[in-house]
């Protein structure tokens, strides 16, 4: 066998593996995120939290800019109007274009300070129901 042709089939063989290796690493990962959103309830509730996380990352980002988080008053508008009441940020910019609702159709309750954690804000959503304090609200922290 020619030496550039064994070379050619090692190179190939390499590839095949390493494709394979990938598959194999991705496979779990696939397959827990086609279970997770496969019942109406679960994929209300992980596109709930993922909204929720995206707008706690917003939060976040408006405390670097602002120096703190919008207080409860003020809400999760403050991410995209300058807030009219007190205390309003002088370094404020918009960081969203519009408010994020459930998957119900409502706003995200918010409140800051925290009720479990004071220096955080809390985001969540009061679930199918609409009505807050029963199990179907939706918490980052509920799992």
């Amino acid at each position: 066998m020619p030496e550039s042709l064994s070379t050619d089939i090692r190179f190939r063989l390499r590839r095949l593996i390493i494709g394979s290796l990938i598959l194999v690493a991705a496979w779990p990962v696939w397959s827990l995120s086609v279970r997770s959103f496969s019942t109406s309830a679960g994929c209300h509730c992980d596109f709930t939290r993922a909204d929720m996380i995206s707008l706690h990352n917003a939060l976040d980002f408006y405390q670097l800019k602002t120096g703190s988080f919008p207080t409860t008053e003020q809400g999760l508008k403050a991410l995209i109007k300058k807030p009219t009441i007190a205390p309003v940020p002088c370094n404020w910019i918009p960081i969203r274009k519009q408010d994020s609702l459930d998957r119900w159709g409502r706003p995200y309750a918010y409140r800051y300070p925290g009720r479990k954690d004071p220096s955080k804000p809390e985001v969540y959503s009061l679930g199918a129901d609409g009505i807050e304090g029963n199990e179907d609200d939706i918490h980052l922290d509920n799992n």
